[in-house]
């Protein structure tokens, strides 16, 4: 009797461990195919994007020869061809709001459009801008469409810079006092700032900006989501939310081996890369991240996930990497 009582006993319990192991999934670890594909230059890609499944362009930079190229794809990467290559002058970002308007920005106070799909550029000059001797430097820039321009950068070294055109009026400049890394919106009043030790937000359109201290966080991107949850990045102490516009963060992820470099979302998943292979997945909305150990240890320094789920991934030495490829090259 005792023994068929322990039987009884012992196969609930072997029972209740295959139930909690199914329903839990804490040992599930996403697995992604890595497609590796070379661009003919010794650039570090530093953005990519796409405006739809088959178009789309990848920006490199290469410090040590002080240029910058842009690249283009219209068959959804499998082939890339350059379109732009500057001269003694490094771009540090590009935005496309649709198939044939786009902005590039960088040093020295560039900023150039394009309506034809990237083939064709032209200046945008920067009037009222009062850098005095040092240089300025825009690090983003976006464009709504309706040649509304938002720009954030650095002047010199110590200094900072926000600068917004409309349609009818010309530029207007805001100055900080540390230089402005990033930037997202929320709204044609809600800004947040990503500076060295800071985020700064204004909420009625740059009256009136706070700042929020984090000692000794250099935050490198900061973006917003669909629900309007603020997330940035900080490469060495990792990814931070904040739910609350602001008033209240916590970290969701950090590696003491690697570095964060960036954030990305889609419609079935959000993805964090950085270097040495780092690579997070979270499918619930941002929240939770499962590791994907099986990426190449290279640096991830750039990432865009496409509406077919699709993701490309920016790294040194002209190399990109194709994830979960969906046709043969």
């Amino acid at each position: 009797m005792k023994a068929k009582q322990l039987y009884i006993v012992l196969f609930i319990f072997i029972l209740s461990l295959v139930f909690s192991s199914c329903s839990e999934d804490d040992g599930f670890e996403p697995l992604f195919s890595f497609y590796e594909i070379e661009i003919p230059e010794n650039v570090t890609i530093r953005k990519i994007l796409f405006v739809d499944n088959y178009t789309g362009y990848l920006l490199g930079q290469n410090f040590e020869l002080n240029y910058s190229s842009i690249y283009k794809t219209d068959n959804g990467g499998e082939t890339w061809f350059r379109i732009l290559e500057t001269d003694a002058l490094i771009i540090n970002d590009i935005h496309f709001h649709n198939f044939d308007l786009g902005y590039i920005c960088g040093e020295r106070s560039t900023v150039m459009k394009s309506e034809d799909g990237g083939y064709n550029w032209e200046v945008i000059a920067i009037d009222n801008l009062n850098g005095g001797d040092d240089p300025v430097s825009y690090h983003q820039i976006i464009s709504d469409g309706n040649d509304n321009l938002f720009l954030a950068g650095a002047i010199g070294e110590d200094d900072g810079v926000f600068s917004r055109k409309t349609s009818t009026e010309g530029f207007i400049h805001q100055y900080f006092e540390t230089p402005l890394l990033s930037f997202t919106y929320l709204s044609d009043y809600v800004f947040f700032f990503g500076a060295e030790n800071f985020v700064i937000l204004t909420e009625d359109g740059g009256n009136v900006f706070y700042e929020i201290e984090f000692y000794g966080k250099y935050i490198s991107q900061i973006v917003a989501d669909s629900f309007n949850n603020i997330y940035f990045i900080s490469p060495k102490h990792g990814l931070f939310i904040s739910s609350d516009l602001g008033f209240n963060w916590h970290r969701l992820l950090y590696d003491w081996n690697s570095e964060f470099y960036c954030l990305s979302f889609g419609e079935a998943f959000s993805l964090v890369c950085g270097s040495d292979g780092l690579m997070f997945a979270s499918y619930d909305g941002a929240i939770n991240w499962k590791r994907v150990r099986n990426a190449p240890p290279v640096n991830f320094n750039s990432s865009f996930i496409k509406s077919n789920h699709e993701i490309f991934l920016g790294s040194d030495n002209g190399k990109l990497y194709w994830v979960n490829r969906r046709r043969s090259i």
